[in-house]
């Protein structure tokens, strides 16, 4: 049970903003514009599988479970909309407000997770957050004028 809602969660995650348009309020369909995509559908697959791994490896009691997906949906959410176009931050201002998110994040696991399991939390999300700025770069090169 743990296994299905845990791939859940993650595929929720990394997909839940590829809801039909037609299905869209106003509001929704105009944010939905506002989206940028970062990953490819492929390196969020991956991500995935790593992800749901490395939590595997956690061993975490169904209560704490629940409480860390809680708070990673409700963090990776906000992380995922930094770089909408409406939003107009730039790319330092983007990484800055990544950042904070995370450690908001780690803020909150630290409080659920033991020091064994926050530590491979935090890992993971050196981990995760470094390939996301490699993409960023990747996606949207600073120019040096």
């Amino acid at each position: 049970m743990k296994t299905i809602k845990l791939v859940s969660t993650i595929t929720l995650l990394l997909v839940a903003l590829n809801v039909s348009a037609q299905t869209l309020s106003k509001k929704q369909q105009e944010r939905e514009n506002n989206e940028v995509t970062l990953l490819t559908q492929a390196e969020k697959e991956e991500i995935q599988l790593w992800f749901y791994q490395e939590v595997q490896d956690m061993n975490m009691d169904e209560e704490t479970l629940a409480a860390y997906e809680s708070n990673l949906l409700v963090y990776t959410s906000r992380m995922m909309r930094l770089d909408d176009k409406d939003l107009g931050y730039t790319q330092d201002e983007i990484v800055s407000k990544f950042d904070d998110l995370i450690k908001e994040l780690n803020k909150k696991m630290e409080d659920i997770l033991p020091e064994e399991q926050y530590n491979i939390h935090e890992f993971n999300f050196k981990v995760l957050s470094g390939y996301v700025k490699l993409r960023m770069n990747i996606e949207t090169p600073t120019v040096n004028g």
